[in-house]
């Protein structure tokens, strides 16, 4: 769900503000890994790390 969120919040425009509101609504989201050392990323720092960049609503070339 936060992948999703962030996605939409990134990649669809129109989107954005919508996403961040629900990022924020849902808060820090906790996962466990095990003994790894990975982490899931906070939806809305993750949107708002995009929009200065400007890639905000561009696509990918390729997709995943």
């Amino acid at each position: 769900m936060n992948g999703l969120v962030s996605a939409l919040g990134t990649y669809v425009s129109p989107l954005t503000e919508r996403a961040l509101h629900a990022a924020e609504k849902i808060g820090v989201v906790s996962v466990s890994f095990g003994d790894i050392a990975c982490q899931v990323p906070f939806a809305p720092d993750a949107i708002r790390k995009a929009q200065p960049s400007g890639s905000v609503g561009k696509k990918r070339r390729t997709a995943k």
